[in-house]
């Protein structure tokens, strides 16, 4: 297995970790219950929140730039909400902000919402040969599948799950206030 492939195993692996995690995470705050799990990750929101969009930000950065998958109009306007986090997340843990969440949940939300359309034209497109949208007239389609892992993980649902463990600490936060 080359690096490549590995990584994208990696990120595969992630990927699969943090759905877990935010579906633990979701019963959790739908049982409204505070306990140690969810003290602890409103404690640790902020970190938890700049490590999820640093790692979005490096994987896409290292599927475009060392994979060489070039990315499509969704991708980057994905990456236009991911990118920021990084920052706004890095700030608010130097500065101690807890009312980060009023930042970062619009970004998040909307950068989801991009990547459910995303994944969904991406499925449609798999099973439904034919099917064809074109976010472009030039450079890669939307529904360019450069790899699917554990039969169903692409790139955007990666992004999906990164958008939606940062809508879940933010929402942390933002209960915590």
């Amino acid at each position: 297995m080359n690096l490549i492939e590995t990584v994208i195993s990696l990120l595969s692996l992630l990927t699969l970790a943090g759905q877990l995690a935010a579906l633990f995470f979701i019963v959790l705050l739908l049982l409204k219950k505070q306990n140690r799990v969810t003290a602890y990750i409103t404690r640790h929101a902020i970190p938890l929140g700049f490590f999820f969009s640093l790692v979005a930000t490096l994987g896409s950065l290292f599927l475009s730039q060392i994979a060489h998958y070039e990315p499509c109009t969704l991708c980057w306007w994905q990456r236009i909400f991911m990118y920021p986090l990084v920052i706004l997340f890095g700030v608010a843990y130097i500065k101690k902000q807890k009312d980060i969440y009023a930042h970062v949940l619009p970004l998040a939300l909307i950068g989801g919402i991009i990547a459910v359309y995303h994944y969904i034209i991406q499925m449609i497109a798999l099973v439904q040969p034919g099917f064809s949208t074109s976010c472009s007239a030039t450079g890669v389609s939307c529904i360019s599948t450069y790899f699917l892992k554990l039969g169903y993980i692409t790139i955007p649902l990666m992004s999906l799950t990164s958008f939606t463990l940062i809508i879940l600490v933010s929402i942390a936060l933002w209960r915590d206030k």
